[in-house]
C-alpha cells in the first residue's frame, strides 16, 4: 500500500491550531478596522420650501436716452408738365406739429417730429388733397415726395370760378384722368365773357371730336334716336307745362333725363369724372332702365347674373349690363375699343311692338353690312350725319323746336342679319355658357315673345273693331293728333294717358307693361319676372279686355233695343280667344252687319278681314 504525503504550509497549521483552540472560550474583541470605500449615492430627495424674496436692490443709474425725434422733407409737383406747388398746406396726423407751407420750389419741411406713424396729407386751393402714410424714426431723416392730379392750366380762370360756386363738380373734374389733358374750354366753349356761350352743353359730337369710335357706335345705336321718339310719341305734347309759360318744362322731371341721351354720353359716363368703371356697374344703367314699361334693371338685379354680381363683384365673373350689350371688341384705327352700339347683339324687339330687331339710316347707310355672316362696319356710314325721316310733311309736328318733321325712318332686319345679330349675342355668353346651352335659352326667349305679342295682338284687334263700329269713348276723331297714330286708333307704346276709354287703359297697361315684363324676364333669366310678372298678367288684362268689350256691345245692344223699340237684338258672343296647340287662334272679329273691312293692325302682321254680324 502507497503512503501519499502532503505537505502543510506553516500558516496553515498555525490556523488549524488556532481553529481547534476556538473551541475553547471566546476571547476580547479586536479593534476596529479602517473605514472601508463610500457607497453609492442614494436617490435625490424631494426640493425644499421656496425662500422668502430678497429685499429690491437700489435703482441704477439713468442710461442714455438717444434721439427721439426724426425729420421729413419732400417735395410738391402737380402730374401734368412736374411744376412746383407751391403755398401748399402739409399736415399731419396725429397733429404732433404744427402744419407748414410749402415754397414757392415746392419743397416743405418738418425739423423735429416724435418718432412714430403718420398721415400725411397736402392741401392746395382747386388741387384734389394728396395722402402718404410715413414713418418717422428715431435720427434718421425721412423724404416723403407727393404729387397732385394737375389739370391743364387753361382751365384755372373756370375752376377758381366754379370753385366758389359748385365746389363738387371742380373736385369731380379734378379727380379724373381728362383733366390733365382736357381743358374746360375744350368741352364748354372758349368764350369766357358770354355766360351762354361758355357753359354751353357737350353734346356727343363734342366727345367724339377725341372718341370718334365710340362716338360711331353711339349714334349707331337706338340711344341716339331716344329724344326723337319721345316727340314722336306726342307725350311730350300732353304733358302740361310746369314752369311758367315753357313748353319743355313739362317733360323735364318726367322724359328729358332719360331720352336726351341721344345728344349727351354723360347718361352713362357721370359728367366731369366720366369713369369708365362706373359706367359699368348695372346702377348707372338702372337711372332709365327700370320701371313698369323697360324693368330691365329689376329683372337682371334678381336674376342669378344680377346675384352673382351683387354678391361676388368684378372678382367673381358675374356679367353686367355691359358684359352682354357693351362686349364687343374692335380693332380700330385708333387701337382696340369696344364697340358703343348697345343694340349690336339684339335679334329680336326691343321696341316698337314689333316682333323683329329694326334698324335706322343715317344719309340712306345703314351703319353694319353683312359680309360672310358677320356684320362688318359700313365705310359709308356717316355717325355725324342727321338720321333718315319718313312722313315729313312740311308741317312742324309739335311745339318742340326739337321735334322733326315726321318720323324716324327705320328698318326691319332681314332674317340674315339678324341670325348675325344673334350670333354676337351668343359669343357675350360664351365666357360661362356653351353656344348650344345659349342658344336654346335666347330661343325659349323669343318663343315667349311671340306668344305675348300674339296675345297683345289679339286684343289690339278687339278693340279696333270697337273703334270702327264707333263704340270706343271718347272718339279718336276728338282727340289731339298723334304723329305715331296709324289707322282709326292708337294703339301701342305711344299711347297717352288723357281721353282714353276703358279698354283702352286696360290695353296700355298690358301692351307697355305686362307683355315687356315677359319678354325682358326672359331674356334676363329671371323667371318670375317673365312668368307672374309678365305672362300670367299679360293674360289676365286680357281676361279684363275681353270682359270689357262684351259689356261695352251689350249695353250698345241695350241701348239700340230701347231706341228703336225692339226686344230682339243681335247675339254678342264673349269676346275672347281660344288656344291651340303652339299657337293663339281667334274666336271672331266683330263688325258691324253688310261691312267687310279690311284692317292693318299694327304690329299684327299681315291684314286682317273682319266680317260683321247679322242683326237678328
Amino acid at each position: 500500500m502507497t503512503t501519499w504525503r502532503v505537505p502543510v504550509h506553516p500558516v496553515l497549521s498555525i490556523a488549524a491550531a488556532l481553529l481547534i483552540a476556538c473551541t475553547g472560550d471566546a476571547g476580547p474583541a479586536g479593534a476596529q478596522g479602517p473605514t472601508g470605500p463610500q457607497g453609492a449615492r442614494g436617490e435625490v430627495g424631494p426640493p425644499g420650501a421656496v425662500g422668502s424674496k430678497g429685499e429690491l436692490g437700489a435703482k441704477g443709474p439713468k442710461g442714455d436716452p438717444g434721439d427721439a425725434v426724426g425729420a421729413l422733407s419732400g417735395t410738391l409737383t402737380q402730374n401734368v408738365d412736374g411744376m412746383a406747388v407751391g403755398s401748399a398746406e402739409v399736415s399731419l396726423e396725429p397733429p404732433l406739429a404744427a402744419p407748414v407751407l410749402s415754397g414757392i420750389d415746392g419743397t416743405y419741411a418738418f425739423a423735429e417730429l416724435p418718432v412714430g406713424v403718420y398721415e400725411l396729407t397736402a392741401h392746395q386751393g382747386l388741387y384734389p388733397d394728396v395722402r402718404a402714410t410715413v414713418s418717422i424714426l428715431a435720427g434718421v431723416p425721412t423724404t416723403q415726395d407727393l404729387v397732385f392730379q394737375g389739370f391743364v392750366g387753361k382751365s384755372y380762370p373756370c375752376m377758381s370760378c366754379h370753385q366758389q360756386k359748385q365746389p363738387q363738380l371742380i373736385a369731380d373734374y379734378l379727380a379724373s384722368t381728362m383733366a390733365s389733358s382736357v381743358s374746360c374750354q375744350d368741352c364748354h366753349g372758349g368764350d369766357m365773357g358770354n355766360y351762354a356761350g361758355h357753359s354751353a352743353m357737350p353734346t356727343a359730337a363734342t366727345c367724339g371730336k377725341c372718341h370718334p369710335d365710340q362716338y360711331r357706335g353711339h349714334q349707331a345705336n337706338r340711344h341716339a334716336i331716344g329724344m326723337q321718339r319721345v316727340y314722336e310719341a306726342g307725350r311730350y305734347d300732353d304733358l302740361p307745362p310746369c314752369s311758367g309759360a315753357d313748353p319743355l318744362s313739362g317733360g323735364v322731371a318726367t322724359c328729358t333725363q332719360c331720352h336726351d341721351t341721344e345728344a349727351r354720353c354723360d347718361g352713362c359716363h357721370a359728367r366731369h369724372t366720366f369713369h369708365v368703371r362706373e359706367a359699368r356697374e348695372p346702377l348707372a344703367c338702372g337711372t332709365c332702365h327700370m320701371g313698369p314699361d323697360h324693368p330691365q334693371y329689376e329683372a337682371y338685379e334678381s336674376s342669378k347674373h344680377g346675384v352673382r354680381w351683387a354678391l361676388q363683384g368684378d372678382v367673381g365673373g358675374g356679367p353686367t349690363c355691359a358684359t352682354c350689350h357693351l362686349g364687343r371688341k374692335v380693332q380700330g384705327p385708333n387701337g382696340l375699343f369696344t364697340d358703343h352700339d348697345l343694340s349690336f347683339g339684339m335679334a329680336f324687339g326691343p321696341v316698337g311692338g314689333r316682333d323683329t330687331h329694326v334698324s335706322f339710316t343715317r344719309a340712306g347707310e345703314l351703319p353694319y353690312v353683312l359680309a360672310n355672316g358677320a356684320l362688318n362696319e359700313n365705310p359709308a356710314y356717316d355717325p355725324g350725319a342727321p338720321y333718315d325721316m319718313t312722313g315729313a310733311d312740311g308741317v312742324q309736328d309739335s311745339v318742340f323746336p326739337g321735334d322733326l318733321d315726321g318720323v324716324v325712318k327705320q328698318v326691319v332686319d332681314p332674317p340674315e342679319v339678324l341670325a348675325a345679330r344673334r350670333a354676337e349675342m351668343v359669343s357675350a355668353c360664351s365666357p360661362c355658357h356653351d353656344k348650344p346651352f345659349a342658344e336654346a335659352r335666347l330661343g325659349v326667349a323669343d318663343g315667349l315673345h311671340v306668344n305675348a305679342a300674339s296675345v297683345t295682338h289679339e286684343a289690339e284687334d278687339i278693340i279696333r273693331a270697337l273703334s270702327h263700329d264707333g263704340l270706343v269713348t271718347p272718339s279718336p276723331e276728338s282727340r289731339p293728333a298723334n304723329p305715331d297714330a296709324i289707322g282709326a286708333i292708337l294703339l301701342g307704346g305711344s299711347m297717352l294717358y288723357r281721353d282714353l276709354s276703358r279698354i283702352e287703359r286696360l290695353f296700355f297697361k298690358m301692351y307697355k307693361y305686362d307683355q315687356v315684363k315677359t319678354w325682358h324676364g326672359a331674356y334676363h333669366m329671371n323667371p318670375d319676372y317673365a312668368h307672374w310678372y309678365g305672362w300670367a298678367e299679360t293674360n289676365l288684362t286680357f281676361a279684363d279686355i275681353a270682359d270689357e268689350a262684351t259689356k261695352v256691345r251689350k249695353d250698345h245692344a241695350l241701348e239700340y233695343a230701347i231706341t228703336h223699340g225692339q226686344q230682339a237684338v243681335w247675339a254678342v258672343p264673349w269676346q275672347g280667344v281660344i288656344y291651340e296647340v303652339g299657337s293663339m287662334k281667334k274666336l271672331y272679329d266683330l263688325f258691324p252687319a253688310g261691312k267687310d273691312v279690311t284692317v292693318d293692325a299694327f304690329g299684327s302682321g299681315a291684314p286682317i278681314t273682319y266680317v260683321g254680324l247679322t242683326f237678328h
